[in-house]
């Protein structure tokens, strides 16, 4: 199965390849069968998706595609760049005088020669643009793929704090009910119930707390 041309690109860009890879053109032809860049959807971390898959859903993600299509267009203007803008002008001239049994005809052909080097200049100032959109894709799939890392481990230690969080509330809301049954059997004092039950409330507070987190980090 072909990789989508999203992460094919992307991985050229990482790979340092952007102000160095050859233009499509007639040397260079474009690939004969090119797969659509596609925007995906938002990831959600409560589908237990993984750190590699999160990785590869942000190359595709809609600022990252934007960039590769400014680095493509960018390469597509270095080729017409060192295109002649002038085409050849042909031009043909007849004479009504005839001279024996022969009429008199003329053929010529013009072509603008541009000189003082602009092809170059201008397939200098194309390259620079492929090396600063290639920048800019780098840039933008790295800052991307940094804050993807980021939510992604929020996300991993959100959800063990609040795994902890309930379990800790498990365990006071049993001690809270030994606590409560010992007070009826006249085996503890009030003021162990009111410790045990403030104890409960916390550990219910920070299970809400967690469950905030979590939230807030998938969001």
């Amino acid at each position: 199965m072909s990789r989508p041309r999203g992460l094919s690109l992307a991985a050229a860009l990482l790979a340092g390849c952007a102000s160095q890879a050859p233009a499509p053109g007639p040397g260079h032809p474009a690939d004969p069968d090119p797969i659509p860049l596609r925007e995906t959807a938002g990831v959600d971390w409560s589908d237990g998706l993984s750190l590699e898959e999160l990785l590869a859903a942000v190359e595709r993600h809609g600022r990252v595609i934007a960039a590769l299509e400014d680095w493509e267009a960018a390469r597509a203007r270095r080729v017409e760049a060192g295109i002649y803008p002038h085409y050849p002008e042909l031009s043909a001239r007849g004479s009504q005088a005839f001279v024996g049994h022969r009429t008199m005809a003329g053929l010529s052909l013009h072509q603008r020669i541009e000189l003082g080097g602009r092809v170059s200049k201008r397939e200098a100032v194309a390259d620079a643009g492929i090396a600063r959109s290639g920048a800019e894709a780098r840039d933008t799939l790295r800052l991307l793929r940094a804050r993807g890392r980021h939510a992604y481990w929020a996300s991993v230690i959100a959800s063990r704090r609040l795994e902890v969080a309930r379990r800790v509330a498990a365990v006071t809301a049993k001690d809270l009910e030994a606590a409560l049954a010992r007070y009826e059997a006249r085996l503890a004092s009030a003021i162990d119930m009111n410790l045990a039950r403030v104890a409960a409330a916390r550990a219910q507070a920070a299970v809400r707390t967690a469950e905030g987190s979590v939230a807030a980090a998938r969001a």
